[in-house]
């Protein structure tokens, strides 16, 4: 289960409606502001984390989209679509609309989905390429869980 952060100085909210429904259910978890000085405590907003990616792309208004990846030493393309909570490949497909295409090595690309490695770090090598909108690239990147390794498939 992933958590993502977000303050009103980065997004705009300071009070969403329904958030203590949310915080109740334990989707959104809030962390109050720690200040030993109790007035700068009172000013300061919580950060908010959103548990699931769903909700989070939903505030964050990303609409859905498409990437093309490419792999470059394969030859083989795959297509995903990035919906609200889902993301799913279509190997073999390429989209004309689609918001980015990504340029990579088949072992770059799994380094980076592992977390070993940057996307910075693939650009500033020159082991990845983005064509389109690399927000999107990000923004697909951002939503993805990053399970411990050792975490459990099956819980009996």
């Amino acid at each position: 289960m992933t958590e993502r952060a977000l303050t009103e100085s980065q997004h705009g909210f300071a009070e969403l409606p329904g958030l203590h429904v949310l915080t109740d259910a334990l989707v959104v978890r809030q962390l109050q502001p720690w200040y030993a000085n109790l007035a700068r405590r009172q000013v300061k907003s919580p950060r908010i984390y959103i548990r699931d990616s769903g909700p989070l792309h939903l505030l964050l208004s990303r609409a859905p989209f498409e990437l093309n990846v490419a792999l470059t030493d394969s030859g083989q393309r795959v297509m995903v679509q990035v919906g609200a909570a889902t993301a799913v490949p279509r190997v073999g497909a390429h989209s004309a609309r689609a918001a980015a295409t990504l340029r990579i090595a088949r072992a770059d690309l799994d380094r980076l989905l592992l977390g070993k490695t940057s996307l910075e770090g693939l650009l500033d090598g020159d082991a990845m390429r983005i064509e389109g909108d690399a927000g999107s690239v990000r923004a697909w990147l951002g939503a993805l869980d990053r399970p411990a390794h050792w975490f459990n498939v099956v819980v009996p």
